[in-house]
């Protein structure tokens, strides 16, 4: 699990700019002469490059006026873990310090689903910082670069205030630049709002948007425009996983030039609270000496400090499912390198018992990621058949699947990226000693796989399509032999989906998220259709592995809020209408239902207890309605 920091940038206005002159009187003239009347009509329109020059006027004026800020405020981060339904919220109290050639950000009470995160001695928490490369140019800081191309588009009102709409894009393709519009005030040519997206990423962050709004004060009888809130949607591309971490900042008070500035950040310099720096390369935690001298007033400024880039996590629990006979307990220990062995390339592993999970990722080549991930099961175990939510013992059999792949990640164009993988799986089935006799187990085969996938950031919705063609070296008949399952050609079989997402910052402490997914295939049957599961494609209140469809649509939602210190609450509505062959030509309906609550533990650690009920869903006895419960404890060691 990560943190990330926000950047904070201060924008500028000046003096309005002055209206055209009086047209001048003149006495009236007793003998007749030849004169000529010229009527200003309408003022000039002005350029792009116009508006740019006023802009860089207006923000020169203000940073003359006013050297230091400070602000203070709050800030939201929001990403998804994987097997965890509803969004991961990092949350903290915010104070930003802005001087000429520094930005410094102070976050206090940091808190991870309401759960305090662990500080280290020098103040720096145990949570990696990931963040996209700087950008090498400001687009509004360094007027008519040869690396933008700018425009004027059609005016827009933003909060009363009519604005010049500059458009800009890089000129050429290379290190990290922007590409977007910004509004700015024709009164006073002031900065109203940016937002633009980072192109030339080279990940692991590989796409980035932000928003930033401004609003106007009144400092000292003139106009100053200050940030109201950033919002920033980025796509995180790590080992195994990829998430869209949307950060939001809002700073609700600023004190322009306070004569205290210096005390008041040396104040936090030496408190334990976490501070942050921009650099050249981005935001840098800012490391407290944890032996200062005794005297305080001795007490030197914190230095940078390296990334952390390490993090260990350990969790443990129980499920109790319909279709698990008895409760299942389970723990693990995650283990993830943000920089392996000094490489650059990060390491994700899980082991939970007799699971082994595993992915790598490589440190950018150019603008291209190569990653490999695989999964192995230590002992052999089920998989059940289900006919109308009832198990059907005399069909289950036993495996041992192992799963591996490699990923090509390229983005191209503005906010695309395509992902072209290669994935291997060999299920290890073989007979169990409830199968029946004259049921025919197939033939274990070693399945090829090749899938594409394009992935799109639009509106701070990720957006992805995707399909993959699949090869099983060898397969048999299986099944009784009226077996309604069996698929003609079923040794090839061909998946495609789609898939949108949103998570949307309410509040500092709610926050909400959005999923829906459609899926098809052809020839697919028992062993390659799809089914809910408790990671990847979950379901509240669907019991593992009782639904296996060839087409469906599934829509899920949550909302979270933290009630108090540590004390976090979820509320889950899915819904999913999917056809299943083995059922009938027609779909069928399977609503969600769920509630979570979590709560502080000693030694930092976490409990959550989730709860799901799917009305349609089956219980052991085959009735409808099921319930389904899942404890978990998880500690950041």
């Amino acid at each position: 699990m990560v943190i990330f920091a926000v950047a904070l940038a201060l924008a500028t206005a000046g003096a309005p700019a002055a209206g055209p002159p009086d047209p001048p009187t003149t006495p009236p003239e007793t003998e007749p002469r030849f004169s000529s009347d010229v009527e200003v009509t309408a003022r000039r329109e002005l350029t792009v490059e116009d508006v740019l020059a006023r802009h860089r006027i207006a923000a020169d004026r203000q940073a003359a006026r006013i050297a230091t800020w400070i602000g203070t405020g709050t800030t939201t981060i929001l990403f998804q873990a994987p097997g965890i339904a509803a969004p991961m919220a990092v949350t903290s109290a915010s104070t930003v310090f802005s001087a000429p050639g520094m930005l410094e950000i102070e976050h206090r009470g940091i808190r991870l689903n309401g759960a305090a995160v662990p500080i280290g001695s020098g103040s720096v928490p145990r949570l990696p910082i990931i963040e996209p490369e700087r950008v090498a140019a400001a687009p509004l800081a360094l007027l008519l670069d040869r690396r933008y191309r700018y425009r004027l588009a059609d005016p827009e009102t933003i909060d009363g205030h009519p604005c010049y709409v500059v458009a800009f894009e890089p000129a050429t393709s290379g290190p990290a630049l922007l590409h977007g519009r910004a509004w700015i005030a024709q009164d006073d040519f002031g900065l109203v709002r940016m937002d633009g997206e980072q192109t030339g990423l080279r990940g692991p962050i590989v796409a980035s948007r932000q928003r930033d709004d401004y609003r106007a004060l009144a400092v000292d009888g003139e106009r100053a425009w200050v940030l109201r809130r950033s919002e920033t949607h980025q796509s995180y591309e790590g080992p195994g996983h990829r998430t869209p971490v949307d950060r939001v900042m809002t700073v609700d008070a600023y004190e322009p030039s306070p004569p205290d500035f210096s005390a008041r950040r040396e104040a936090a310099h030496r408190s334990t609270s976490v501070l942050m720096a921009l650099t050249d390369r981005g935001f840098r935690y800012l490391k407290r000496d944890p032996a200062p001298t005794a005297r305080a007033t001795d007490t030197p400024l914190r230095a940078i400090a390296g990334r952390s880039t390490r993090i260990w996590t350990a969790a443990a629990g129980v499920l109790v499912d319909p279709n698990i006979d008895k409760p299942l307990p389970f723990a693990g220990v995650g283990y993830l390198d943000l920089d392996f062995l000094g490489t650059g390339s990060q390491l994700n592993a899980f082991a939970a018992g007799p699971f082994l999970q595993f992915a790598w990722s490589s440190r950018a080549i150019g603008r291209t990621l190569v990653q490999a991930r695989a999964f192995a099961s230590l002992v052999e175990y089920n998989d059940r058949s289900f006919r109308d939510g009832v198990e059907r013992y005399d069909e289950n059999i036993r495996q041992r699947p192992i799963t591996a792949a490699v990923d090509v990640i390229r983005p191209f164009g503005v906010g695309w990226r395509a992902r072209a993988s290669y994935e291997i799986a060999h299920p290890g089935l073989r007979r169990g000693p409830d199968t029946a006799a004259a049921f025919r187990v197939p033939a274990s085969p070693t399945v090829h796989a090749a899938r594409l996938t394009l992935e799109r950031e639009v509106a701070r919705w990720t957006l992805s399509a995707w399909g993959s063609a699949a090869f099983r070296n060898t397969w048999t008949d299986w099944g009784y032999a009226d077996n309604p399952e069996v698929a003609r050609g079923a040794r090839t079989f061909e998946r495609a989906g789609a898939a949108a997402a949103r998570s949307i910052v309410l509040r500092p402490r709610v926050a909400a998220r959005i999923d829906v997914a459609a899926m098809a295939g052809r020839r697919l049957d028992r062993f390659s259709r799809f089914t809910f599961d408790g990671l990847e494609n979950r379901l509240h209140g669907s019991p593992l592995a009782a639904v296996r469809f060839d087409r469906g649509i599934v829509l899920r939602s949550a909302l979270s809020a933290t009630a108090g210190p540590g004390v976090r609450g979820d509320l889950f509505a899915d819904f999913a209408f999917v056809h299943d062959p083995a059922q009938g030509t027609g779909g069928r309906s399977f609503p969600g239902l769920g509630a979570a609550i979590g709560v502080p533990l000693p030694w930092a650690a976490q409990l959550s207890a989730e709860w799901g009920y799917g009305p349609e869903a089956r219980d052991q006895q085959g009735r409808r309605g099921a319930h389904v419960f899942r404890i978990t404890a998880y500690k950041i060691l």
